[in-house]
């Protein structure tokens, strides 16, 4: 069984404006949902796993590898 599913996302455009939704994804084996609502508190980034037997250091280096090194505007 693959570590992640993969996923993808694209946004039609880039913008330095606040977001005033905020959009929840949840993945449980093959149910998903994707809910929007306001933010109540200011807004954030968070990835959580919630499982167990987690390889933590695995996901770390799977995380890491899908940052980006440089930005091309």
């Amino acid at each position: 069984m693959p570590l992640f599913h993969d996923l993808q996302g694209k946004s039609p455009s880039h913008s330095t404006e606040p977001v005033p939704l905020r959009h929840i994804f949840q993945l449980c084996g093959q149910r998903s949902e994707i809910k929007s609502e306001l933010w109540s508190t200011p807004p954030v980034n968070q990835l959580v796993f919630i499982g167990y037997h987690l390889d933590t250091d695995k996901l770390r280096q799977k995380l890491n590898n899908c940052l980006a090194t440089s930005v091309t505007v």
